[in-house]
């Protein structure tokens, strides 16, 4: 039987990200040097008043960032404009937290295909708690943690532009970075953006 992968937790010091990623990616010199682990990030760019608080930022954004080694993923993200951006920086939260895709792919996909669009933070509590049968680490997090979880996934989905009042909404999002997000083998992004079958029929014939 394969063993159920652990999932990470770490990702309330921030949800997002888009200024503090922007400061990042734009101090790198060299993006594969980066990658390689030649160059490292500029802490000083990020601009927050606890020194604490800087390198959780700096750290959890590192972590992602080298979700992907590819170094187009910068170069498409300079070039961007902010919801492609925050779509891109979305993505490799999705790939490296994968209790977050999860979340997406098994609750908030079937409430949008059953035309359910009401998402509230209940929801991702209630995720965990089906979840801990097979993730027993989640039965160690506090219930405000929890919440605190579920606070920071909403707003990710607010800030892509995928929940606004608590409702559920799809967005039409620029073909460059979806057709990246293919390369990579990553389809099932598709329907963690909730993106229509229109666009992922445009997405197919290009």
């Amino acid at each position: 039987m394969t063993a159920v992968k652990t999932y990470k937790t770490g990702f309330t010091a921030g949800s997002i990200l888009l200024k503090e990623a922007e400061a990042l990616i734009n101090a790198i010199n060299d993006f594969q040097a980066y990658l390689d682990g030649q160059e490292e990030l500029d802490e000083t760019v990020v601009q927050v008043k606890s020194e604490v608080t800087r390198r959780k930022i700096v750290l959890n954004l590192n972590r992602r960032f080298k979700t992907l080694d590819d170094p187009q993923f910068f170069e498409i993200f300079q070039r961007s404009e902010s919801r492609e951006k925050n779509l891109l920086l979305f993505y490799i939260n999705l790939k490296y937290y994968s209790i977050i895709s999860d979340f997406m792919l098994e609750a908030v996909l079937p409430k949008w295909n059953n035309l359910d669009y009401n998402l509230t933070i209940e929801d991702f509590k209630n995720f965990l708690f089906l979840k801990s049968d097979t993730h027993p680490e989640l039965d160690k997090l506090k219930g405000s943690s929890k919440t605190k979880m579920a606070q920071v996934v909403l707003r990710m989905l607010r800030e892509v532009g995928l929940l606004k009042e608590n409702k559920l909404q799809n967005q039409h999002f620029e073909p460059e970075s979806l057709e990246f997000i293919i390369r990579n083998d990553d389809q099932w992004f598709l329907d963690a953006i909730l993106l229509s079958n229109d666009d992922k029929n445009l997405l197919a014939g290009l």
